[in-house]
């Protein structure tokens, strides 16, 4: 097991409404981010990841995985 603590995550603003924050663990297979989104996001459009496998845990509020 592995403890990244915040203070060594690398964090990305997306845009005013989405800010993320990556743990990372130094493994080809495995990687960790939080994101938090307090709007649309993307404004327009649609966000897709092609080269990645994603699991999405909602913690609060509600919204919508196509």
């Amino acid at each position: 097991m592995r403890k990244i603590a915040s203070e060594q995550t690398q964090e990305y603003k997306n845009s005013d409404l989405c800010i993320a924050k990556e743990y990372d663990f130094k493994d080809k297979d495995i990687d960790i981010s939080t994101a938090k989104i307090s709007g649309r996001y993307p404004e327009n459009g649609y966000c897709v990841n092609t080269e990645v496998k994603e699991m999405i845990f909602i913690l609060a509020g509600g919204g919508a995985v196509h």
